[in-house]
């Protein structure tokens, strides 16, 4: 079985979607919740008569770099975290690709 979702834009970087707490602790930033409202709205509408994933599952990204020094590896958490907080998928352990 195949889904094919689309985001608008990607994720902040791994490096800014989480900030740690003085004391102790870790929250998500406000520019990872702003776009994972925004992402999750969408995605949300394209899954809506789809069948989630419980088991392994294969995802492949396409992106555009946003600078020319990005590394596109940061923008994977993002991804992954928002597909496991929609339930898309069970849980993001589970992408095998």
């Amino acid at each position: 079985m195949k889904t094919k979702l689309t985001l608008h834009c990607l994720p902040p970087s791994v490096n800014h979607i989480y900030r740690h707490k003085r004391g102790g602790g870790v929250v998500k930033t406000e520019a990872y919740r702003t776009w994972a409202n925004g992402e999750g709205y969408a995605l949300n509408r394209q899954l809506a008569n789809q069948k989630k994933f419980s088991g392994p599952v294969f995802v492949t990204v396409a992106m555009k770099r946003p600078s020319a020094n990005s590394d596109l590896d940061n923008r994977l958490k993002g991804i992954g975290d928002l597909l496991q907080e929609i339930g898309a998928i069970a849980n993001d352990k589970h992408i095998v690709g």
